[in-house]
């Protein structure tokens, strides 16, 4: 009985260790708070396979994609605006994620270490080398073009992290960071408008049948 004891003792030990942490200490996995190209969406996955594996924790809903237009998509977490994710897909059958984003500044989630909130640049050093993007006040301003060969390009396997930035409210940045056009994250007037981390996520490569 002891020796049954014992070992139930040490089940419920390991089992309150925080996840993703071993009984060594090391780490087993990634935390779930980490977003990769396989958790919470993976490469394979479609809108019948994430509705089915998280159950109530999934539906169906009108995703915004910009200028004023939407798409249907997969919410994670629906009913709690915190965790809230929002995923696309490649084509009208929903077959293939196309994106997993977030947005709400408390998020737990984390992309490649960045968080919601964290500044441009922090990203950029991350990165190791200045960064494309699109100017603000514009459609689509802030979204990240490019890492232009820095670590971040490679460094989630068979997808990307996906970023928009936005200009801290208030700070009376230069117009030359303005328009349509792309503008690399180093250019001098980019310090004063202090951009940070707006809407964070993932870019999947389209299936090879789409």
């Amino acid at each position: 009985m002891r020796r049954v004891g014992i070992a139930i003792l040490a089940t419920l030990a390991i089992a309150s260790l925080p996840l993703g942490q071993s009984v060594a200490g090391k780490s087993a996995q990634p935390p779930r708070s980490a977003i990769t190209c396989n958790w919470p969406v993976g490469p394979f996955d479609s809108a019948r396979t994430l509705l089915r594996r998280f159950g109530r924790q999934a539906r169906m809903e009108e995703i915004g994609t910009g200028e004023g237009e939407t798409q249907r998509g997969v919410v994670l977490f629906p009913n709690d605006p915190r965790r809230r994710i929002e995923v696309l897909f490649w084509g009208s059958t929903r077959h293939g994620p196309q994106s997993v984003q977030f947005h709400e500044a408390r998020a737990p989630w984390t992309v490649a270490g960045i968080r919601i909130s964290d500044t441009l640049e922090s990203v950029s050093r991350r990165n190791g080398r200045a960064m494309s993007m699109q100017q603000f006040d514009a459609d689509y301003g802030g979204m990240l073009h490019s890492f232009n060969g820095g670590r971040l390009e490679s460094v989630m396997g068979d997808c990307e992290p996906m970023i928009t930035f936005s200009p801290t409210h208030g700070t009376g940045y230069s117009n030359s960071l303005s328009g349509d056009g792309a503008i690399e994250s180093d250019h001098p007037d980019m310090a004063r408008a202090r951009a940070y981390v707006s809407v964070l996520g993932l870019h999947f490569l389209p299936p090879t049948d789409q």
